[in-house]
């Protein structure tokens, strides 16, 4: 009896359909990952919010920059790890090592955080003598999925105008958008303003005290 093969025709069709089926498959699992990080991130923020609350809950002000581990207790100099945490987080994309934060706090993959004064303006010198020690913060993630309900529970604050400026100390003086689409490289908030979600284009979820 002859046993007929498949064609080339058929064999290609086969392979087409089995290309289409994992590319679906690599989408909903890449999609599926993506919000995975996003809770780490969301999770991450709290952890970092309650530790800054710890923190102005023995100094009466928040630290220049939550990665430092080089400073002065009871001073801002003095970051959260390892008294209010024993590892400072980073995000989850890049893995960066806190210690790279520490050193550099603009590197991809640190989160977004200024310490902020009383003041119409960023740059201020938030050392105790000219203006109080920082009194405010300003803390953010990207997220990747811009439908997250989170991301209409945020604070959405922007750079100005908001009653508080920047420490010198803190981010070289400069604040970020609470709007903004966020950077997916460094995966950290920039100064260009979106719109806010939940029909927008902010990536920004930020928090603030």
């Amino acid at each position: 009896m002859h046993k007929r093969g498949f064609t080339l025709i058929e064999l290609l069709i086969v392979v087409a359909i089995i290309g289409i089926l994992a590319s679906v498959i690599m989408v909903s699992l890449g999609g599926a990952r993506g919000k995975a990080r996003d809770s780490k991130r969301i999770s991450d923020v709290k952890s970092i919010q309650l530790a800054l609350a710890n923190y102005y809950n023995d100094y009466g002000f928040f630290p220049y920059d939550i990665y430092k581990t080089n400073g002065t207790a009871g001073q801002p100099s003095l970051g959260l790890s390892p008294t209010y945490l024993a590892k400072v987080p980073t995000d989850p994309y890049t893995n960066t090592d806190p210690s790279t934060c520490a050193s550099s706090y603009s590197s991809n993959g640190c989160y977004s955080y200024v310490a902020m004064d009383v003041g119409a303006s960023d740059g201020l010198n938030c050392n105790n003598v000219a203006n109080p020690y920082p009194v405010s913060y300003h803390l953010a993630s990207v997220l990747e999925d811009t439908t997250n309900p989170n991301m209409t529970q945020d604070s959405d604050r922007a750079m100005s105008g908001s009653g508080y400026g920047a420490c010198s100390a803190s981010n070289g003086g400069v604040n970020f958008s609470g709007v903004s689409v966020g950077d997916t490289t460094s995966r950290r908030c920039t100064g260009t303003a979106g719109t806010a979600q939940p029909s927008g284009t902010e990536t920004c979820f930020d928090q603030t005290p």
